[in-house]
């Protein structure tokens, strides 16, 4: 039973990019997701046959979706956003 605990991210987000395409097409999918599952995949074998560093190869999707959260503005919040108040 605990070892079904290291396959949970790759569930969730096959189930997730699996809704988003079947509700908008798999255009809509960018082809870096399935790199994405594969490796949260292996990371759950790794991680189930108690190999420690099976979880790098689940932090690199983590550190990539960081990494694409700051290329458009280079900033993680965007603060620089006009107010509602000014007149």
């Amino acid at each position: 039973m605990m070892k079904t605990v290291f396959y949970i991210p790759a569930i969730l987000f096959a189930v997730f990019y699996g809704w988003l395409a079947i509700s908008f097409g798999i255009g809509s999918i960018s082809m870096i997701v399935f790199v994405w599952i594969a490796l949260f995949l292996v990371c759950g074998f790794l991680l189930s046959k108690e190999k420690f560093w099976g979880g790098i190869l689940g932090i690199l999707p983590g550190i990539h979706l960081i990494y694409m959260s700051t290329t458009d503005t280079g900033q993680v919040i965007n603060i620089e956003f006009p107010s509602v108040l000014s007149f």
